[in-house]
């Protein structure tokens, strides 16, 4: 089959008059360089829609943006689950320390901060999980062409390297005195911040071979 050569990747010919058709249509334009046509199709992540005619614009879904996402969702809500605890132990020191308080309302204020870091650790826990179901499931509704996995893939080297950066950064929190005692008792988010790189590539292959395998040329 004949095709039309950009940025080094070999595109069957049907394929790209049909993707460069639905670029003029989305854009409005008479004339558009090769270029562009193909981060049309890059953008849509539908290689594989482009040959029957279905080309819904801007379709992101299952994409490496994904797993951006994914990765800052991850570490910011860690990082607000520990100022949150934090905040909460401060606050429950000065209860503590006044003396005007009775002995039933810092029991209860005491229990209160206990349970919030012990449920914030199992949500955090239940969310990251959830995430990566969301992450898979969004993948496999997708078909992209596997001419595009040189390009995820160097996506994805560059989002391990800002999952290093955000562990790194979470580590420095958690390592501040004031902070120490209260990462300590969130075990499972040390667990995954500390990881988030290693954790970041296997999520994000796995999407990769999910988003991949559904092609069908």
């Amino acid at each position: 089959m004949s095709s039309r050569n950009t940025m080094l990747v070999r595109v069957p010919k049907d394929l790209w008059n049909n993707a460069e058709t639905w670029a003029k249509k989305s854009w409005n334009v008479s004339v558009i360089k090769k270029s562009d046509v193909f981060k049309f199709m890059y953008n849509n992540t539908l290689m594989g829609d482009i040959g029957h005619n279905r080309f819904p614009p801007m379709r992101k879904k299952g994409s490496w943006l994904d797993v951006g996402y994914f990765v800052i969702l991850i570490a910011v809500f860690a990082m607000l689950i520990l100022v949150g605890v934090v905040v909460s132990n401060a606050i429950n020191t000065q209860f503590q320390a006044t003396s005007q308080l009775p002995a039933e309302s810092k029991t209860i204020s005491q229990k209160i901060t206990d349970k919030f870091s012990t449920t914030t650790n199992n949500m955090y826990l239940i969310f990251v999980i959830g995430l990566v179901v969301v992450s898979l499931a969004l993948a496999a509704l997708v078909r992209v062409h596997p001419v595009f996995i040189p390009i995820f893939f160097i996506s994805l080297v560059f989002l391990v390297w800002v999952a290093g950066a955000l562990s790194d950064a979470y580590q420095s929190m958690a390592s501040n005195p004031m902070m120490a005692s209260s990462a300590a008792k969130l075990t499972s988010i040390s667990l995954v911040m500390n990881w988030l790189p290693l954790f970041t590539t296997v999520c994000g292959i796995a999407i990769m071979v999910v988003m991949y395998k559904t092609w069908r040329g």
